[in-house]
């Protein structure tokens, strides 16, 4: 008679059973995918002005006293206008000395009932780029109430070079150059793509 060894035996004592399934309703339900209302629900409304609240503190933690403004957050009980006037996009371009430039429309002020002023920002690339011309672009969509086509100004901070490519364009090294010209504007909403 053959004796079996000792880990014959004990596979067959460790054999796996076969998996049951369970019906939908025996499953065990997971919290996540119950449909309940959110718990703070009427907190989600005072998200805008909470939002509005740490800009402004984060705002005056980093600025110089000198340069503070009081920020104030807008009624959550105002409904969003939308602003009337046809839509109207504006693209420029920038040629750079080297490629990976970045140009970013920051603020747009009406001056007049036609007239716009455009205020950019140009940011240097990050680490090694090659020794090439290049060119930067952006573009800037907004609403026109006026009786004519618009015209807009576009002034650009953050040139380190002493050339221009583009005549449409004035360079600045800050808005106090423009501060005359920005006195009676008032800011406009845009959208960029």
């Amino acid at each position: 008679m053959k004796s079996k060894s000792p880990s014959a035996a004990s596979k067959k004592s460790t054999r796996k059973t076969p998996p049951v399934a369970l019906s939908f309703s025996q499953r065990p339900q997971c919290r996540s995918t119950q449909t309940k209302a959110p718990r703070y629900a009427a907190s989600l409304a005072a998200l805008p002005l909470l939002a509005a609240a740490l800009l402004a503190f984060s705002s005056c933690a980093t600025a110089p006293a000198s340069s503070q403004v009081e920020v104030t957050a807008p009624s959550a009980i105002t409904p969003a206008i939308p602003p009337a006037g046809e839509p109207h996009t504006r693209s420029i371009t920038v040629q750079t000395p080297t490629p990976g430039w970045t140009l970013v429309p920051m603020m747009l002020y009406r001056s007049g009932e036609n007239r716009y002023l455009c205020i950019h920002s140009l940011s240097a690339p990050q680490g090694m780029v090659a020794q090439m011309l290049s060119t930067a672009s952006t573009q800037l969509t907004f609403r026109h109430d006026g009786s004519a086509e618009p015209s807009i100004r576009h002034y650009v901070l953050g040139k380190t070079w002493n050339w221009n490519g583009n005549p449409e364009l004035t360079f600045i090294d800050s808005l106090d150059q423009i501060k005359d010209a920005l006195a009676d504007a008032r800011s406009v909403p845009f959208t960029t793509p």
